[in-house]
């Protein structure tokens, strides 16, 4: 029970760092802003946007709720790319410390977590 409240706390985690690091604030004003929500959302980029990608490093027993969580969020999101890097907690950590590039890391090993973060 307490592993799927931690997976469940780390997923919950994800996407509030992506929904808050991908979001954009232009400084329109409060009534433009009511009018774009009315109208429908249009799924190809701007020219000017530029396609992000995202890697994220998970542990293997996050693989199929992060790849579910992929396809909506990728719609949602046209101009973001999630790329995965699953493994096991311990192996993705030793990855990252010799330089794998890795923008978030989900561990299902809290306590090679604490570990691995007391050495950064």
């Amino acid at each position: 029970m307490g592993k799927r409240i931690s997976i469940g706390f780390l997923v919950l985690l994800f996407i509030m760092i992506l929904s808050v690091g991908c979001s954009q604030n232009n400084g329109a004003n409060n009534s433009s802003q009511q009018q774009n929500a009315e109208e429908p959302k249009q799924e190809t980029l701007k020219p000017e946007e530029k396609q992000i990608e995202l890697m994220i490093s998970a542990a293997a027993s996050l693989t199929d709720a992060l790849n579910e969580m992929k396809q909506v969020y990728e719609n949602e999101h046209s101009s973001v790319k999630l790329a995965f890097n699953f493994g096991g907690s311990g192996k993705l950590a030793t990855q990252i410390e010799q330089g794998a590039p890795t923008d978030l890391f989900l561990s299902a090993d809290q306590n090679q977590w604490i570990i691995w973060k007391r050495n950064l």
